[in-house]
């Protein structure tokens, strides 16, 4: 616990919550996990370091927290998380293998989530230049033949 004086020199316990502070819920007062989340759980050492700990962080645990301290008046600290999640390909909104009649035009598309927003770039594997709208579709006219390798951010073009 953490003491402070009381108006009548006596020392009183103190005790630190640990709050979300954007959906402002109580996770923990003092000993006590107050949150129905069995990720969540509290350590400190000697009373004066009291630390919140998240097991298999996840994407939505990312916001502002707060450790407080029930003085008159409050002290608190917040601290934002930050989670990261690596880029991944949605396979159902990407485009695949695809053969086009010659002197039509094609459009193909690269879906990729993560945070931060993964940055999809196309390219070819001869390293000639391609001409793209800047997103991640990617649109050809006049094609000649078109396939895609097993990796979906190679175009080959023959």
């Amino acid at each position: 616990m953490l003491y402070g004086p009381t108006s009548r020199n006596t020392h009183t316990p103190k005790q630190v919550a640990w709050v979300r502070v954007d959906t402002q819920t109580i996770l923990t007062i003092h000993h006590n996990v107050i949150t129905q989340n069995p990720r969540i759980s509290l350590s400190y050492n000697d009373h004066r370091s009291w630390y919140l700990h998240i097991k298999n962080v996840q994407e939505a645990d990312r916001g502002w927290y707060m450790c407080q301290v029930n003085t008159d008046p409050m002290r608190s600290r917040q601290g934002y998380l930050q989670v990261v999640v690596p880029p991944s390909i949605v396979d159902r909104e990407t485009s695949s293998d695809m053969v086009v009649l010659e002197s039509t035009n094609v459009s193909l598309t690269c879906k990729a989530t993560g945070y931060p927003d993964p940055y999809v770039m196309w390219r070819r594997e001869d390293g000639e230049d391609i001409r793209y709208n800047g997103e991640n579709e990617l649109i050809f006219s006049r094609i000649n033949y078109v396939s895609l390798s097993g990796k979906l951010d190679t175009l080959l073009l023959f």
